[in-house]
């Protein structure tokens, strides 16, 4: 039989610290990973929010053009039948 030859004690101590390294970096990405989806789920939200406002703020011009312009309409009505025209001139 083949014997392994006995690992030195620098070898071990170099293994396990590049154990405890990689096993640290991937809690840190796991973390990240972790606090991105909440980052994405908030500003998804707030994308929402905007669009929501962004559509009520649409619909509020439309109401006030209609306002607006219906008054010029009711105006230009008025006077196109206004009945002394002579009085105008």
């Amino acid at each position: 039989m083949i014997k392994k030859p006995p690992k030195k004690p620098k070898q071990n101590k170099l293994l396990l610290g590049l154990q405890k390294t990689i096993t640290f970096q991937q809690k840190i990405i796991e973390e990240q990973k972790e606090f991105t989806k909440v980052l994405i789920d908030k500003y998804e939200n707030e994308a929402e929010e905007y669009q929501k406002a962004n559509t009520q703020l649409a619909l509020n011009v439309d109401e006030l053009k209609t306002r607006l312009f219906g008054k010029f309409e009711r105006k230009l009505k008025d006077f196109a039948l206004r009945p002394d025209k002579k009085k105008d001139n």
